[in-house]
């Protein structure tokens, strides 16, 4: 295991090697599959795989070459360096549960991106989702890539003590609408704001054109509610469901209608962003994930399906 993660660098490899192989490759060199729009020059026609973005099928071409069961997708040449965006909620609600908080999930993953993608022809950068909006954001490439996202994680701590802007203000959607056509924005985040509105904005403007976008949920619910019994709590708002003052000892219906609105919560959410190019992700805890040993272990098992999901590594542009 790294210092800053429960993953060997050489496990990370691994991870990246197979994520690789995910993503469809036509001919020979390197892998020039991109779901982009004019920018790019067109480069050939191949089969539709899995994981293609349907608005990359050329339905003519298709309807003329194809057989009755395929399609023929367009394929592009890259003609600017594939960027990556990691924005990371850091709402007071990410430092639960207290002993295995979704901030330090949120961490070790951006850290690990950041190793894979110091290993692939991209750039990449790291913006907290809310707090003071951020006068430069720079895209770091090679091994500085790691080097800013270990400064970004040092911050995070810092970022998410501080109070709250009210009301909530998305801190990343000045930076979204001026990333290049060759780019991916991922969102990490337990999606417990009182309104989506702003975040389901900032998904419409980081998927403009032919850019993707990345939703990972962490959903730590179950842990936070088995370590709730008799306890004092803060109700915040979530979607629907209103705030409410002071501290209370929570009924079981107090609790029941707590995850009825975060469920509800992700529904609207994942309605609202069932587009193309938004890929929806996440995880979600264990009622024992009660340490930060117990969230490392969960953490090895999920982190490679999730960069396998992303579709990100193995291309150029």
């Amino acid at each position: 295991m790294s210092a800053n993660i429960p993953l060997s660098l050489s496990e990370l490899e691994r991870i990246r090697l197979k994520a690789r192989k995910r993503l469809p490759t036509s001919g020979t060199g390197s892998l020039v599959r991109r779901r982009l729009g004019h920018s790019l020059e067109f480069r050939e026609h191949r089969a539709y795989q899995p994981g293609d973005d349907i608005r990359n099928v050329d339905w003519r071409a298709s309807a003329r070459y194809g057989l009755s069961t395929d399609y023929l997708v367009r394929a592009y040449e890259a003609e600017e360096q594939f960027c990556l965006l990691v924005g990371v909620d850091v709402r007071p609600t990410m430092l639960l549960p207290r002993d295995a908080p979704k901030l330090l999930f949120a961490r070790w993953t951006l850290l690990c991106l950041a190793h894979i993608a110091a290993r692939e022809d991209i750039k990449a950068a790291f913006v907290p989702l809310y707090g003071p909006p951020e006068t430069r954001v720079e895209f770091a490439a090679g091994t500085a890539i790691v080097a800013a996202a270990n400064r970004f994680a040092a911050r995070l701590d810092q970022v998410a003590a501080s109070p709250a802007p009210q009301p909530e203000a998305l801190n990343a959607s000045a930076m979204v609408r001026s990333l290049p056509q060759s780019s991916a924005t991922i969102l990490i985040s337990d999606f417990y704001m009182a309104e989506l509105g702003p975040l389901i904005t900032l998904v419409q403007e980081a998927r403009r054109g032919f850019r993707q976008v990345v939703l990972c949920e962490l959903d730590t619910w179950p842990a936070e509610r088995a370590l709730l019994d008799g306890q004092m709590v803060r109700l915040r708002a979530v979607g629907g469901e209103p705030a409410r003052d002071g501290d209370f000892e929570p009924s079981e219906s107090d609790l029941d209608k707590a995850a009825r609105a975060i469920e509800e919560q992700m529904e609207r959410l994942r309605a609202a962003t069932r587009l193309g190019g938004v890929i929806h992700t996440g995880w979600r805890a264990p009622a024992q994930t009660r340490s930060t040993e117990a969230l490392a272990d969960a953490f090895r098992q999920w982190f490679a399906d999730f960069a396998e999901a992303c579709e990100l590594f193995g291309r150029r542009g």
